[in-house]
């Protein structure tokens, strides 16, 4: 949902804006496959995974004008990046290495992602005259769920391996 609003405050100061919210609620249903490779030969192993998440995404938004050319402009909003299809494959492929001089490894998606989330607060100052305008403005950002690509250590059969996949980390400013 999203409303309009506007007043005047008396003289040449007025506000409008906007403000909503939207809710989104995502069920997801991934099938994948991986390859296990043992001695050169390579099987391949299926997996499916199911996940569900709820997103509540408000906004808000405020003009003030104070007359001669001059206003302030405050937006909040929030926004989702949800995971790419390729992140969320479940799917899991190694090689099992039996040299004790190379670690193991493999790579994998992670069904499990969470949606990248974003709280943006833009603010400007404008005066516009005759023939043009001059504007400064300032924003900040704060995401949370931010995904990455990184390798850890697993244990998969009793064996270590260092499997790289898409994790979400905490927070970026």
């Amino acid at each position: 949902g999203q409303m309009r609003y506007g007043f005047d405050l008396g003289g040449a100061v007025s506000l409008d804006g906007a403000f909503g919210a939207r809710a989104t609620w995502t069920d997801r249903r991934i099938a994948g496959a991986g390859l296990v490779t043992t001695g050169g030969v390579p099987t391949a192993e299926n997996r499916v995974a199911k996940t569900s998440d709820f997103d509540f995404l408000p906004n808000a938004s405020i003009r003030a004008r104070f007359g001669g050319g001059l206003q302030a402009r405050l937006v909040y909003a929030r926004a989702i990046r949800r995971p790419d299809f390729g992140s969320l494959n479940p799917g899991l492929t190694y090689i099992r290495n039996f040299n004790p001089n190379v670690q193991p490894n493999g790579s994998a998606g992670n069904p499990d992602l969470k949606s990248q989330k974003t709280d943006s607060y833009d603010a400007t100052l404008e005066y516009f005259f005759k023939k043009g305008y001059l504007a400064v403005g300032g924003y900040y950002r704060n995401i949370t769920n931010r995904v990455v690509n990184r390798g850890s250590l697993e244990t998969i059969d009793g064996f270590d391996y260092i499997i790289s996949r898409p994790r979400n980390i905490g927070e970026v400013t």
